[in-house]
């Protein structure tokens, strides 16, 4: 399986690239166009909204493209904000895959960082054998608003913030799986095997 990488230039990419390369992937890394042969391509997460957004302007419509065509997409943390439109964290615009805005955290000690309980609250295949709360690793002071239709699980840190989405072809996590251990590695393997069926 070939994975590609988004090195939009503010990312800590060596733990993400290594956790998908130790469970078999292949990993390319995607700057100025998206190679073809890609059968899952990541939008990794560290940085700010604007910064990122500018980023990847050049490169926005192949990735949705790549995404209308079938082929499955990961958002991780500031990757999981711009699958949304827009965030109050700065300017630019994201994605669109999802209808909604990226907001500030309202509750509790900003940024949130470290280990959170996350909990499975519709069925999703990217879940199994995990438990139905698991631990994951977040470092994050932005959420997307709630909407149920999408949101397969939930971190409650004072508000209930989604911490898994899925559109058919569209995930996103907010909390960071390659920091995550052996839950993270599992959400991941998990992901490959959705992509091959």
């Amino acid at each position: 399986m070939i994975i590609g990488i988004v090195d939009y230039g503010a990312s800590n990419l060596f733990s993400l690239r290594a956790a998908f390369e130790r469970l078999g992937g292949s990993v390319k890394m995607v700057k100025g166009s998206i190679p073809d042969g890609l059968d899952l391509l990541v939008m990794p997460g560290v940085g700010s909204f604007g910064q990122a957004a500018s980023s990847i302007e050049p490169i926005r419509e192949s990735i949705i493209d790549f995404i209308e065509g079938g082929k499955t997409f990961l958002g991780i943390c500031l990757g999981l904000h711009l699958m949304f439109n827009s965030s109050e964290e700065g300017p630019g615009r994201g994605l669109g895959l999802l209808e909604g805005q990226v907001r500030r955290i309202s509750s509790g000690k900003v940024p949130h960082m470290g280990w959170s309980e996350t909990r499975l609250v519709a069925d999703s295949d990217l879940w199994d054998g995990l438990n139905a709360m698991e631990y994951f690793y977040y470092a994050h002071s932005y959420v997307p608003a709630y909407s149920g239709e999408w949101v397969k699980a939930i971190a409650d840190y004072g508000e209930k913030m989604p911490a898994m989405v899925q559109a058919g072809n569209k995930i996103g996590v907010q909390f960071h799986p390659e920091k995550s251990g052996n839950s993270g590695q599992l959400l991941l393997k998990n992901i490959m095997h959705m992509v091959k069926k």
